[in-house]
């Protein structure tokens, strides 16, 4: 589901908390140092098998998103 900046955060458990406080330090860096940041919630699985090798036709979203973002590319 999209949620924007507005969207209040209630993180209940363990692993939700720790997402969102990573969240917040993102933020707070981007902050401190002058540039904008994005956080994103994807659900796709990324790993560090995650890597062309010939064997696999597609390779991940995040793979594919992160690629684009570090490349400049739409």
């Amino acid at each position: 589901m999209p949620t924007s900046t507005l969207t209040p955060s209630h993180p209940h458990t363990l692993y939700e908390s720790t997402k969102y406080a990573s969240e917040l330090q993102t933020q707070r860096f981007g902050d401190m140092h002058g540039f904008a940041t994005v956080a994103t919630k994807l659900s796709s699985l990324y790993g560090p098998m995650e890597r062309i090798t010939g064997h696999r036709a597609n390779q991940s979203v995040v793979k594919d998103f992160t690629g684009r973002a570090f490349a400049a590319r739409p």
